[in-house]
C-alpha cells in the first residue's frame, strides 16, 4: 500500500517537474513573453510560480524518500528472502531427520513386535522343555519301575522254576513208583463168568 502511494506521489511528482521545467524553458526562450506575462499578473503569477517551485521542491523531497523507502524495501525484501530459503533449508533437514526417526520408529517396532514373537517363542521353547524334563523323570521313574518289576519277575520265574522242577522231580518220582508196583504185582483179572 505504501509502495503504490509512493508511486502514485512520483509520478505527480514527475509531472509536474516536467510541467515546471516546461514553464521555465519557455520563459527563458521568451523573455518578451515572461517580461508580458509579469507584467500582466505581476505578482500572483511570482506567487503561483513560487508556489509550484514549492512543491516541486516537496515532491523532489518525497521522490527521494520514496526512492529511499524503496530501496531499504528491497534490502529487506533481499533479507527476507534468504531467511525464507534459510528456513526452507532448515524446514526440508527438520524433515528429513523426521522422516528417519520415522523410520527407526517403524523399525524399532517391528523389531520390537519381532523381540515379542521370538520371547513368545522362548518362553514356549521353554515350557516345552520344562514339559520333557518332566516326562524325561517320569519316564525314568516308570523305566525303574519296569526294572523293579523285571527282577521281581524274575524272582518269580526263578521260583516258579524251581517249583516246576520240584514238581516235576515229583511227578517223575510218583511215575516210577507206578511203573514199580505195576511191574511187580500184575493186577487182578477180572473173572468174566462170574
Amino acid at each position: 500500500m505504501k509502495i503504490t502511494n509512493a508511486a502514485r506521489v512520483s509520478l505527480i511528482s514527475l509531472g509536474l517537474l516536467a510541467g515546471c521545467e516546461s514553464n521555465q524553458d519557455r520563459s527563458a526562450g521568451n523573455p518578451d513573453g515572461n517580461h508580458s506575462l509579469q507584467s500582466g499578473g505581476g505578482d500572483s503569477m511570482k506567487k503561483d510560480l513560487d508556489t509550484a517551485r514549492a512543491e516541486r521542491d516537496r515532491y523532489k523531497s518525497q521522490l527521494a524518500e520514496s526512492s529511499r523507502a524503496a530501496d531499504e524495501l528491497k534490502t529487506k525484501l533481499r533479507e527476507a528472502t534468504t531467511q525464507n530459503e534459510t528456513a526452507q533449508a532448515k524446514l526440508k533437514s527438520a524433515s528429513d531427520d523426521l522422516a528417519k526417526a520415522n523410520s527407526e520408529l517403524e523399525a524399532a517396532k517391528k523389531n520390537s513386535g519381532d523381540s515379542e514373537q521370538m520371547a513368545a517363542r522362548m518362553k514356549a521353547a521353554e515350557d516345552g522343555v520344562t514339559a520333557a524334563r518332566a516326562k524325561a523323570a517320569e519316564s525314568e521313574r516308570a523305566a525303574a519301575a519296569a526294572v523293579a518289576a523285571a527282577d521281581e519277575a524274575k524272582k518269580q520265574a526263578a521260583a516258579l522254576t524251581a517249583e516246576r522242577d520240584d514238581l516235576k522231580k515229583r511227578v517223575d518220582a510218583l511215575t516210577a513208583e507206578l511203573v514199580n508196583k505195576s511191574a511187580a504185582k500184575p493186577p487182578a483179572v477180572p473173572d468174566l463168568n462170574k
